[in-house]
């Protein structure tokens, strides 16, 4: 019967091939496929649960399971890879249903394999795109092409979002294990520091993910998911973040450097302001009169001394992400330490056509 479903299997498809039975279980993985199964070299059975492999709900992985055994043709499923080089990943593929014996119900099988169709018609989309955007340019294509346009290019920026999030987390994970292999505090230090600011930026990437946005952000969603995250890595019991954060969209061009001196700021009140690890930092955001917002980042610890804020490395980082918002950001010590950032977000018309069309 293995024999059969094999050639079956590679009479449908010249690409990697996955065999599942109608309980979910592997059967058969061609010798391409075994390194997304996680087989290893040799096995020729037992290769598991498919629904083990995702890091989708079983129950979600098995719904898939029943659509793909009800199915006469292709059809097109995405799963998140739980483990491997490819943890994390969204892994396009296509599945179908197939009968062994003709009019025998228990010799149905499911036949899935990855998509490689899907990652090609990705960027024949994109050269249709710049194509079209040179002759829309010319005078030669109508309002509604254009629209049409833009709403593909909406999608196909939906989809480099989800990628360059992905992207993002695998890069933090190979420099979680490289710092975790370090012995020197003086080396870990800096690229823990490091970590975290690739991980505000993530974090605007994820939302931008999680909303199917392409270009805008809620800010305050976006501090309080920083805060939520450094309470978890750093923020001992006896240290509070409070916020109070006005509901507030901004272009990805002025969240992303607010995220990373956010950030910079939690992560430097806690690590100085509370030598007895006791205090309290609190954040406020909101409107400072008329288009400007002003971002208050506030602990009552110790404060910091006038040479450390003037030429520390983290104030001219913070100075510079400043001048990335056209902003200003400016530090007073009185019972703690309070910085304070006044910017004014950019206008939609500020940004490319396409960032405004939803």
């Amino acid at each position: 019967m293995s024999d059969m479903i094999c050639l079956k299997a590679l009479d449908l498809l010249d690409r990697e091939i996955t065999i599942i039975d109608i309980s979910g279980t592997v059967i058969f993985a061609n010798e391409e496929a075994r390194d997304l199964i996680g087989a290893k070299p040799g096995d020729t059975e037992a290769f598991g649960q498919f629904a083990g492999l995702w890091s989708e709900p079983a129950e979600e992985v098995r719904a898939v399971i029943r659509r793909l055994a009800g199915s006469s043709g292709w059809q097109p499923i995405t799963l998140t890879r739980k483990s491997g080089r490819h943890a994390g990943l969204r892994i396009p593929m296509r599945g179908r249903a197939f009968l062994i014996e003709p009019n025998d119900p228990r010799s149905l099988y499911i036949l899935v394999t990855s998509d490689r169709h899907r990652e090609r018609s990705f960027e024949h989309h994109r050269r249709l795109i710049r194509h079209l955007n040179v002759q829309l340019a010319e005078g030669s294509r109508s309002e509604v092409l254009l629209t049409g346009l833009l709403e593909s290019e909406r999608r196909m920026r939906q989809e480099l979002v989800h990628r360059v999030k992905n992207n993002l987390a695998l890069l933090l994970s190979l420099m979680r294990l490289n710092r975790n292999r370090l012995d020197d505090p003086e080396i870990a230090g800096p690229l823990e520091d490091m970590e975290r600011r690739i991980l505000s930026i993530a974090t605007v990437h994820d939302l931008l993910d999680r909303n199917q946005e392409t270009d805008f952000v809620r800010a305050d969603e976006l501090i309080d998911r920083i805060c939520a995250e450094l309470e978890t890595a750093l923020v001992p019991g006896t240290v509070r973040i409070q916020r109070d954060l006005t509901p507030v969209r901004l272009h990805i061009s002025d969240a992303t450097p607010l995220a990373l001196i956010i950030n910079e700021l939690i992560t430097n009140a806690l690590k100085h302001a509370f030598p007895q690890g006791i205090g309290t930092i609190r954040i406020r955001l909101g409107k400072n009169g008329g288009k400007t917002l002003k971002a208050v980042v506030q602990d009552d610890g110790v404060g910091a001394t006038a040479d450390t804020c003037e030429s520390g490395q983290g104030t001219r980082i913070l100075q510079a992400l400043a001048q990335q918002i056209r902003g200003e950001i400016v530090r007073s010590v009185e019972s703690g330490t309070t910085w304070q950032l006044t910017f004014t977000p950019r206008e939609a018309d500020e940004y490319p056509l396409s960032s405004r069309v939803h």
